[in-house]
This record gives C-alpha cells, sequence and structure tokens, in this order.
C-alpha cells in the first residue's frame, strides 16, 4: 500500500527529520526532499528561488515556501509538534546559505 504525502509528513515530524533552522534573521524549515519532490510533481507547492537543498533535504525559506509548504497540510498543527518536541528550532551558522539554491524542474 501506498504512504499518503500527509503520512510522510507527520512521520518525518515523529523522527524529527523536520526542523526549523535560524541564523539571524533568516529561517529555513528543513524538510526530507522527497516530500516536497512529491508536492511539486503534484502541482500543490512550486518552491521559489530563496530555498536551498542538500542531498537529503529542502530548506524552506520562511517568508514564502515555509508558508506555502504548511498551507499543503492545513489538517496538520505544526504547533502541537513544537509543542511535543518533534519540532525543534535549531541555532545554525552560515551553512544553510551556503548550500546550492533549490533548483525546482
Amino acid at each position: 500500500m501506498k504512504t499518503s504525502i500527509h503520512e510522510k509528513l507527520l512521520t518525518a515530524l515523529r523522527q524529527r527529520r523536520v526542523v526549523f533552522r535560524y541564523h539571524k534573521q533568516n529561517g529555513w524549515l528543513q524538510v526530507p526532499a522527497q516530500i516536497i519532490k512529491e508536492l511539486e510533481e503534484s502541482k500543490l507547492l512550486s518552491v521559489t528561488g530563496y530555498s536551498f537543498a542538500d542531498t537529503n533535504f529542502i530548506y524552506l525559506d520562511d517568508k514564502e515556501d515555509c508558508m506555502s509548504f504548511m498551507r499543503c497540510f492545513k489538517s496538520v498543527n505544526f504547533f502541537h509538534y513544537m509543542a511535543e518536541g518533534d519540532l525543534v528550532m535549531v541555532e545554525c551558522a552560515n551553512e544553510i546559505e551556503n548550500l546550492a539554491p533549490y533548483k525546482t524542474k
């Protein structure tokens, strides 16, 4: 049975693979790349050039892409996952900005 994108997100949240990273005045929501790619293929999400990527994760810019991503999952209470400690906030150096910009297809 195929796992829904919603279930994939909930699993990633419980496994603490979705992380809010911040540095100075910038922030990014780290999300497994597979979830972002599935949303894009389904035409549910379009990521701007302000987000970054590495092999396993997309770092969604907090000003636009993060909010667009969260709107794809209206039934998910992200604040609940923060309160439960599954969605954590992590201060980082500028390593996110040193990654390659995320390129959509």
